[in-house]
């Protein structure tokens, strides 16, 4: 628990940005924010105290999940599943997961100080503490908020799966999705392509570059396929961070000389027969020439 007290009377101490919310964190990054306490009193000096107590720091338990397994859930559009549950971590876990500093101080009248609040997550869970109070004279005055998570870091997919259309040989089919990067401040992507491309050529493309970072969290994905022998696949692209952890997207596709398999394709074009009324069957050119 932070507790903050103003030791002498007639102080009144005001707390700027009493709720903070460090957001998702990778586990084991660090990041800062401030809590400003001013002095508001024109006369009195104002002795604050402020520091963690463990045993009262509360946590959300998540389920453990590895980053390949936080990724599939997010690129199925499911949330990640979580058991809630009230815990108590122990004190030298606790001690290094919200630190303030400094955590003890001396305000002069009309006087401020910023404390630096901070948040390194150990693991992947939600961590609260909703009811942290600032006493002023012995008396409660305001109640502090702290909370944070922790997330493996990991890539998503706009999409489950890419499925490209099937298109005669010799025809490029081409599909497009993006990929997102969660929790990791610079990436360069690196992908891998799980297939003979001299059987099945599909090619990956990057329009705006590899490189991923907060600034730029989600790039582009262009597919291409084309083939001059009839084939068709199903496999799992790879895509990988600067720890070679790995994150799949399933990709399928079929060239052939084949009607049924190519309708769509041809229907697109504006190729494929049209039923007429009486459910006879007519090309474009015979009812263009009809009309």
């Amino acid at each position: 628990m932070l507790n903050c007290r103003a030791l002498l009377p007639d102080v009144k101490v005001v707390a700027r940005g009493k709720k903070v919310d460090f957001g998702t964190i990778s586990v084991g990054v660090e990041r800062e924010t401030r809590v400003t306490l001013s002095n508001l009193g024109m006369h009195t000096r104002a002795v604050f105290d402020a520091s963690v107590d463990p045993p009262s720091m509360s946590t959300t338990i998540g389920l453990q999940v590895s980053p390949a397994q936080a990724a599939a859930a997010v690129s199925s559009g499911a949330a990640l599943a979580k058991r809630i549950a009230s815990a108590n971590p122990t004190s030298n876990a606790t001690s290094v997961v919200f630190h303030v500093a400094p955590d003890h101080g001396e305000l002069a009248p009309g006087e401020e100080v910023a404390i630096r609040v901070s948040f390194l997550p150990l693991d992947a869970v939600e961590y609260a503490e909703d009811e942290l109070p600032l006493v002023v004279d012995g008396e409660p005055y305001v109640n502090l908020s702290l909370r944070g998570e922790g997330i493996h870091p990991h890539l998503s997919f706009s999409t489950n799966r890419v499925v490209l259309p099937s298109v005669p040989l010799e025809v490029t089919a081409t599909a497009h999705f993006h990929v997102h990067a969660t929790g990791y401040d610079h990436l360069e992507l690196t992908c891998r392509v799980p297939l003979d491309t001299t059987r099945a050529p599909l090619t990956v493309l990057f329009p705006r570059g590899k490189t991923l970072s907060m600034a730029c969290p989600s790039l582009p994905v262009e597919l291409r396929f084309a083939s001059n022998t009839s084939v068709a696949f199903n496999a799992r692209l790879g895509f990988f961070d600067a720890d070679g952890n790995s994150f799949a997207l399933s990709v399928a596709d079929c060239a052939e000389n084949c009607l049924l398999t190519n309708y769509n394709f041809i229907q697109k074009q504006g190729l494929a027969p049209k039923l007429m009324d009486d459910g006879s069957s007519s090309s474009p050119r015979h009812s263009h020439q009809r009309k």
